[in-house]
């Protein structure tokens, strides 16, 4: 509960990350958007793009999977 990568935007030295959620709720915030994911959900994005995220709820736990490729 209340984890995120920062108030500021970053990017990553990756291609390619992927983010899937296996419970709870994430948001990950872009120049232009926040895109909500949900158990089940996933997604994928240049790591060069300037992002950062948050666990969307302020009480309960969020469990993700994230890969970037390559590893920096």
């Amino acid at each position: 509960p209340g984890g995120h990568g920062g108030q500021e935007l970053y990017t990553l030295p990756s291609e390619v990350e992927f983010a899937y959620v296996v419970r709870g709720a994430l948001i990950v915030r872009f120049p232009d958007e926040e895109v909500r994911l949900g158990p089940g959900d996933a997604m994928t994005f240049e790591g060069r793009e300037p992002h950062t995220w948050r666990n969307a709820s302020a009480s309960e736990p969020c469990e993700a999977l994230w890969v970037l490729s390559p590893a920096p």
